[in-house]
């Protein structure tokens, strides 16, 4: 076959934000979770409220408190099951779904009733990819892994991503023993996929990895085998600490040719074997910063683009036996392509470049000849928050996808769930959410003001009013405007104020970026921006006065690295005025070890008293501070918890008031347990007994005919068993597990909230699943 080696040019830095569909009547239903088990929803005249399961995991019923949407599907695929698509897609914090056909809703399918042998672990969550057998549609397989870039040179990678493979349409799994660097959640995650499979063998699976080149198996993923590096390089390059694209594409194909087998690799070029991998040829020479993030094969042509991180702009490319490969003219220049070619017409291409927008959705139905320039609008019957937002000037692209049953269907995987067209002939473009189901926000806090209604604070989306667990949120908390909600805190005197900080965290390392604030005086109804802002006021944490409601102390954090508190120490600034005005003020001199990074969510280091005017700051370094003058003065303890960068306090540590007993203080510690105080560290601090590790915790109503609030702890009793939920009704002389597995998901746990008036009600935050509420049915 006659290929013209060529040389594409590729464009600039693809970063991916961090962060009722069209039916037909003949779609049938893939397979169901049968741990769920379906209830009504709490309001059923509500035109948004969706289906909701309980399960039971140990001793707890679990619902889901839903949300929709949310968080970045990265890709999907898709083959045809009888006159119907099956859909699969990939997320990259909360795991994978497959859509059921009948109900028009997404479904979980790394739920840990279905995990493999050794369980699930909350890597498992985030998903690089995702591919399915066309011949086989049950037979799905997705590669996970949260691994983290090395330091520098020559320091052994982390190694714990694996390929899963389900032969039932991921309700159950199976994995071999090769292990491998996988990163789900790093820059290079949207496009096509790194994992394909051989259109007429399911048993027969080929890999690209992020830094070890290309493996393939012949026996459904069980034994894999490297492909030499001198046949096809790894394509990493440049700082070795720094993401790697490594093998970002391949594909099988075109259909006619099934036994060719084709991968892009970033930095070097495009590697084409027309005899199943057994020998390989360079079909394009790639420049350095080059990464082939599209890669599409349809019936007998080959479809592909090349992104870049050095500003380059990029090409669209097709080839043909017929015709070699010929470059698409494209309707701009742009450093980013994403595209979608109908199976049905290979003339009929769409493109994007960074995102869907107004004037940045093109069509073409003559192969590039001439190109249609599209506005675009959404609906959202289902899920309302959605259309109220600023999400049409910036919908992030993960994946753009022709359906490969109905003709003309366009899915689009992108920062907010996954959305459907079949209006690609108008002007205006109507996306319609297609994302119930799909819960995959990052949750960074949660309160349950007494005698109101609960909060949460998400990453990209602010947060929302839980007005009922059955029911999706009709708005987000204080707007519409993209930003990372980091901290809630109600005032223990007057709880309808609560005070929201954030940060526009898609700008983190921007000048242009916005410090966000809001206070609300009706429990969350209304909101009111915060004033005299500064970029120092960077997310982190906020806490409100039990005496005088209008004093708010808002602790920042860092968005560059978590070791630039050393180097710039931000303090922590003080309103007495409602967030009108700020005094900026420090507590510990030239340091500033309490919240050293933006993203880590499960710390919390400051917080307010319930009952009388303190407040209450921990250092990871062994180091308590006290106000009792409503933040005008700090003072240190004497003593302080064990909370030190050893014992993951620095990630882990959290400092909490008991809502009922003035001056009766909290402490996790991470590894170092739970430890409490009466008197804020004049005299040392008293670990509670029973417990080895405690992350997040709650404060919660009695057990019924009991005065004594019950604490809830995401931790262990002991090293031997699992991460769980446990919880102690006697002031934490004796605890109990609750659960091990919420909502039977194994994911990484944020936050837990628990209600202070219905008896055993909690709330836990994922990481990437939102949130859902857990009841004991012994105590209703």
């Amino acid at each position: 076959m006659g290929w013209r080696i060529i040389a594409l040019l590729s464009a600039g830095a693809f970063f991916a934000a961090c962060t009722s569909a069209a039916t037909d009547s003949n779609e049938t239903t893939p397979p169901t979770t049968p741990s769920t088990t379906k209830a009504t929803a709490s309001d059923p005249e509500a035109a948004n409220a969706p289906d909701t399961g309980t399960v039971r995991n140990g001793l707890y019923d679990w619902s889901r408190a839903p949300i929709g949407a949310g968080g970045f599907v990265t890709g999907m695929v898709s083959a045809t099951d009888g006159a119907v698509a099956r859909v699969y897609a990939r997320t990259d914090v909360g795991g994978a779904y497959r859509r059921n056909s009948e109900t028009k809703a997404w479904e979980q399918m790394l739920q840990s009733t279905g995990s493999v042998d050794d369980g699930f672990a909350p890597g498992d969550y985030s998903v690089a990819s995702i591919a399915m057998s066309a011949s086989d549609p049950d037979v799905v397989y997705i590669a996970v892994g949260n691994d983290f870039n090395p330091l520098a040179s020559g320091i052994e990678l982390s190694r714990t991503g694996r390929v899963l493979r389900s032969d039932d349409g991921g309700l159950t799994w199976t994995t071999g023993a090769q292990r491998w660097f996988v990163a789900g959640n790093q820059r290079f995650r949207t496009g096509t996929e790194r994992l394909a499979v051989d259109p007429n063998n399911p048993e027969r699976v080929v890999f690209g990895t992020q830094r070890e080149g290309v493996w393939s198996s012949s026996d459904g993923g069980e034994t894999w085998t490297q492909v030499p590096l001198e046949d096809v390089p790894s394509g990493v390059g440049g700082d070795v600490s720094s993401d790697q694209a490594g093998v970002m594409t391949v594909a099988f194909g075109p259909t006619n040719a099934a036994e060719s087998l084709h991968v892009g690799v970033a930095n070097v070029g495009v590697y084409t074997s027309f005899d199943d991998g057994s020998t390989w040829n360079s079909m394009v020479t790639l420049d350095a910063g080059a990464v082939p993030s599209g890669l599409v094969a349809t019936a007998d042509e080959l479809f592909f683009t090349v992104n870049s991180v050095v500003g380059a702009s990029a090409e669209l490319t097709r080839w043909s036996e017929a015709s070699g490969i010929t470059t698409i003219s494209t309707p701009g220049a742009s450093p980013t392509w994403t595209f979608a070619v109908n199976p049905f017409d290979s003339d009929n291409i769409v493109l994007t470049d960074d995102a869907v927008r107004d004037g940045h959705l093109w069509t073409t139905s003559d192969g590039g000849t001439t190109w249609r320039t599209h506005d675009i609008a959404i609906e959202s019957p289902e899920i309302p928050w959605l259309e109220r937002t600023d999400l049409t000037s910036y919908m992030s692209a993960g994946r753009l996808m022709f359906d490969p049953s109905v003709s003309g269907r366009l899915w689009f995987a992108e920062g907010m769930g996954v959305w459907v067209t079949d209006d690609l002939d108008s002007d205006e473009v109507i996306w319609t959410s297609s994302a119930r189901g799909i819960e995959e926000l990052v949750v960074t806090n949660i309160i349950t003001p007494p005698g109101g209604i609960p909060l949460v604070s998400v990453a990209d989306r602010q947060g929302f009013r839980l007005e009922g667990i059955g029911r999706y949120p009709m708005q987000t908390l204080v707007d519409g405007r993209f930003a990372s909600g980091s901290r809630l805190d109600y005032s223990g005197g007057a709880p309808e104020v609560v005070a929201w900080v954030g940060a526009e965290s898609h700008l983190a390392g921007s000048p242009d970026r916005t410090s966000r604030g809001a206070v609300s005086v009706d429990g969350g109804r209304t909101w009111t921006e915060m004033e005299g802002l500064v970029p120092e006021m960077y997310g982190g944490e906020v806490a409100v006065s039990a005496t005088d409601p209008d004093t708010i102390v808002w602790l920042p954090s860092y968005s560059t690295s978590p070791m630039a508190f050393q180097t710039d120490p931000v303090g922590l600034f003080v309103s007495n005025d409602g967030g009108r005005s700020w005094d900026r003020m420090n507590v510990d001199g030239d340091v500033h070890s309490f919240h050293r990074f933006f993203w880590w969510f499960t710390r919390a280091s400051l917080a307010a008293d319930r009952v009388n005017s303190n407040f209450y700051l921990m250092s990871d370094e062994e180091r308590f501070y006290v106000s009792r003058d409503d933040a005008s003065s700090w003072e240190q303890s004497a003593f302080a918890p064990p909370c030190s960068v050893e014992v993951d306090c620095h990630v882990f540590g959290q400092v909490r008031a008991n809502p009922s007993t003035e001056g009766d203080v909290w402490a996790s510690t991470g590894r170092g347990g739970l430890h409490r105080s009466s008197d804020a560290g004049t005299t040392p601090w008293e670990r509670v007994p029973g417990l080895s590790e405690a992350r997040s915790f709650a404060f919660g109503a009695p057990r019924p005919g009991s005065d004594q609030l019950a604490v809830y702890v995401h931790g262990r009793r002991s090293d031997d068993e699992p991460l769980g939920i446990v919880r102690s009704t006697d002031g934490g002389t004796t605890w109990a597990v609750l659960s091990s597995k919420p909502y039977d998901l194994s994911m990484g746990i944020n936050t837990l909230a628990a209600d202070l008036e219905v008896p055993g009600r909690i709330y836990v935050g994922f990481g990437g699943a939102g949130v859902v509420v857990g009841e004991d049915p012994e105590w209703r």
